[in-house]
């Protein structure tokens, strides 16, 4: 095979959910009934009566899973499902995650009611706490609820209806908890009762005004109270959201900026462009933010800062605000930008696999963290990459720079699509040897899913090119790929006429390793054959070779083969499955 990915060493550690922003205030009512619910391992759901954002359903579900840590020794893991995206996650996708987020080096399988039973399997035998963030409706969520001792909380801003569950609708804060969140924020600007009244009204009572307009009230210190009232008093009427005037507290603590800072708020812009949390880097680069310019933009309260995880996030409601007046142009530059940041991130998640032992689990672990914006990433460069050179690059490298953690993470058919973008790309750039690269990973794709007979036109064109191009390795390897379809086909003799050719290559090129590789593929065709001393033959010289070459999970897989094939002749070596299952600790691998 072209890829040969090392096993992990040691399980990931505890996932948790995000703390909530450090001046929570109230809900106690909602916090008493949801941490009661969740401690009897029940579902659960915080809704937004009529639909309104900016109530607080994720703070609340944030501090509500702080409150219930201990009664999840399985972990917590959030789910953003993007309910208001025109393309929601599915729920397949939902729990394919929750799967890798708890096991990741499972092979995801290809049925989706095989997803179904892994996912149900797993969190029925350790208490793991799902978090189902920003659902689209109770059909999306409905297959993702797990029996105790693991729960399901949501958040949306719909209505979910389903048997059992425990909902809290929320709506905008009692004005004793609105006053007490502004006399916070507000601790070093002199206010009047009154005034902190009449500023909450404006606010409507809801969160998110509320920590903007108090943050921004705080940021300005010759701005009075009184002054800020009576200028959002003059805010036009078209500005009003639900009879109160939410967008125009939101509004113009943006206008306040960009009249100090234009640029500045240009940049808070370009992050909207992230679908999810990213980090100060991942802003720097796709922003262009520099200095201490992030820090600012959260002292506004226009980005959410979580200190534990140090994550960014925009809340929904500062989304919508600034995409609404971004210019075409500088949002098609900050996606370019994004893409290209998060290709960066796959390259490095990549390289970290396949350096083996503890830092699989951590390229891993990163492509897990950033997987949406990689995903988001990749979408955006394979739609422009027909009139936009860099966007073809980019569409060309996404499934082809960390191949060995994709083969983990992906369904073959999402590879598939990926690895047809990237194809079409390099055929753009005239890159021969990418495009050959890609054609060969998509036979791999087509393998997986049990279809050895597609799989062997990609292989086949991938040899041509090869060939063309005069890649010696790269021909080697395909043809090996070849002689594995055709043992799937049952078809061992003509795959035993593709590994020697492979040999001839490997020997020509000095690629010890894929010589090994070719000898133990021989000796399973011969076994196939019943030529089982035949086949110890090839599997001693592939043994040898990976002593060689320090292969220790080559040897681990071949002294495997070497003992099942001793077993066929009635002469059972113990001593050869022990070294066997030592190898297989030694490296991880658990499978």
């Amino acid at each position: 095979m072209e890829q040969q990915p090392p096993s992990p060493q040691r399980p990931p550690t505890t996932p948790l959910l995000p703390n909530p922003v450090a001046d929570f205030t109230g809900r106690q009512n909602a916090i008493d009934k949801l941490v009661a619910r969740l401690r009897n391992r029940e579902t659960a759901a915080i809704t937004a009566i009529d639909g309104q954002g900016g109530v607080g359903k994720t703070e609340l579900a944030y501090y509500v899973g702080r409150e219930v840590r201990e009664h999840y020794p399985g972990g917590q893991i959030l789910l953003n499902l993007r309910g208001l995206n025109p393309n929601p996650v599915t729920p397949e996708d939902a729990m394919a995650r929750v799967i890798l987020a708890l096991e990741p080096e499972q092979k995801l399988p290809d049925k989706p009611e095989q997803i179904a039973g892994l996912y149900q399997g797993l969190l029925a035998a350790r208490g793991v706490l799902i978090l189902a963030d920003n659902a689209k409706d109770s059909d999306q969520v409905r297959p993702l609820i797990p029996s105790p001792p693991s729960a399901l909380l949501i958040t949306s801003r719909q209505t979910i209806q389903l048997a059992g569950i425990e909902r809290v609708d929320l709506d905008e804060l009692p004005s004793e908890e609105a006053h007490t969140l502004l006399r916070n924020i507000l601790r070093s600007k002199p206010a009047a009762d009154d005034e902190v009244a009449g500023l909450a009204r404006l606010c409507g009572n809801l969160p998110i005004a509320l920590r903007v307009a108090g943050n921004y009230l705080a940021s300005a210190p010759a701005l009075s109270v009184p002054r800020y009232l009576e200028r959002l008093g003059t805010k036009p009427a078209d500005m009003i959201h639900g009879g109160r005037k939410i967008r125009a507290i939101l509004a113009d603590s943006v206008e306040a900026l960009e009249r100090e800072n234009p640029s500045l708020v240009k940049k808070w812009r370009s992050l909207a462009v992230f679908p999810a949390p990213f980090d100060r880097q991942a802003a720097e680069a796709v922003a262009e933010l520099e200095g201490d310019e992030l820090d600012t933009l959260v002292g506004r309260s226009l980005v959410i800062y979580d200190r534990d995880q140090e994550r960014f996030r925009l809340h929904d409601s500062m989304r919508e605000l600034a995409e609404e007046r971004w210019d075409e142009d500088a949002a098609y530059r900050a996606r370019r930008r994004h893409a290209a940041h998060y290709l960066s991130v796959e390259r490095r998640a990549g390289a970290a696999y396949l350096e083996g032992g503890e830092r699989v689990l951590a390229g891993l672990r990163l492509f897990d963290q950033e997987r949406v914006q990689i995903e988001a990433g990749q979408a955006w460069a394979g739609a422009h990459a027909a009139e936009d050179d860099e966007a073809a690059v980019l569409a060309q490298d996404y499934p082809l720079r960390a191949a060995s953690v994709l083969d983990l993470r992906q369904h073959p058919r999402e590879r598939i699509r990926w690895l047809e973008a990237s194809a079409e790309a390099a055929r753009k750039l005239g890159n021969r040897r990418d495009e050959s690269m890609a054609l060969g990973n998509r036979g791999l794709a087509y393998a997986d899913l049990g279809e050895p007979r597609r799989a062997i036109e990609y292989y086949e064109q991938r040899l041509e090119i090869a060939r063309e191009t005069g890649d010696r390795r790269g021909e080697g390897r395909v043809l090996n790929n070849l002689g594995l379809a055709y043992a799937d086909l049952g078809e061992p003799r003509r795959a035993i006429e593709h590994y020697e050719q492979d040999l001839a290559i490997c020997r020509e090129t000095e690629d010890r390793r894929g010589e090994g590789q070719t000898f133990n593929n021989l000796g399973l065709a011969y076994a196939n054959l019943g030529e089982t001393r035949r086949a110890i033959e090839y599997y001693e010289q592939a043994l040898e070779i990976a002593r060689e070459t320090g292969g220790r999970r080559s040897e681990g897989t071949t002294l495997g083969n070497l003992g099942l094939a001793y077993a066929n002749l009635g002469e059972t070596r113990r001593a050869i499955y022990e070294q066997a299952l030592e190898i297989a600790r030694e490296t991880g691998g658990r499978r």
